[in-house]
């Protein structure tokens, strides 16, 4: 399984806790899609992929040789001993907007438009 490694911006590469509370947002956005595949069964599914912060420990390196390490500088000069990143799973394909905050809706997929006004009522 493929996933994406997002590495953070240096300001906020020091400060998971901040991350939190999108990553605890898709688990709400998943659980509403349960309850609403569930109560409606439609033809496809709803699901929201669940992204999980991770630090760094140690940075990757191959050794050249058995002895001189080899890093890959576009990595290493991104991500440092002690920062965060966030893993999730890969999606294939074209990024495609069903709605949006202002009030858009794509007509071609009224289902995404539907699940976005039943979790607005259902969160009261």
């Amino acid at each position: 399984r493929s996933s994406d490694l997002k590495v953070l911006k240096q300001e906020y590469a020091q400060k998971a806790s901040q991350w939190v509370v999108d990553t605890a947002m898709s688990a709400q956005a998943q659980e509403y899609a349960k309850k609403w595949n569930r109560a409606k069964n439609p033809s496809k599914p709803i699901s929201f992929k669940q992204p999980v912060i991770v630090k760094v420990d140690k940075r990757a390196a191959f050794n050249w040789l058995g002895l001189f390490p080899l890093y890959d500088s576009e990595v290493t000069s991104k991500i440092g001993p002690s920062e965060y990143v966030t893993l999730e799973p890969f999606i294939d394909g074209s990024y495609q907007k069903f709605n949006s905050n202002s009030g858009w809706t794509n007509a071609e997929f009224l289902g995404a438009a539907a699940f976005s006004h039943y979790t607005w009522a259902s969160s009261g």
